[in-house]
C-alpha cells in the first residue's frame, strides 16, 4: 500500500508503522535482518524464523 509522507526522515533507517499501534512510528535501521525488523514491528507478538512469523 502506498501512502503519503509520514513527515519523519530517520537517518540511516526506514519508518514502518503497524495498524495495530497507529500511534507509533517504528524506526528500523537500515542493515537489520528481518527478524529483528519483524521483532521491532510486532514486538512480543510474534517470534519470527528464517522460514516464517507465528504467532507467540
Amino acid at each position: 500500500m502506498e501512502t503519503s509522507c509520514l513527515g519523519v526522515c530517520p537517518k540511516d533507517g526506514i519508518t514502518a508503522l503497524n495498524a495495530t499501534t497507529p500511534g507509533t512510528i517504528h524506526v528500523i535501521p537500515i542493515g537489520s535482518d528481518g527478524a529483528a525488523a519483524v521483532r521491532t514491528l510486532l514486538g512480543d507478538h510474534a517470534v519470527a524464523d528464517a522460514n516464517r512469523i507465528e504467532a507467540a
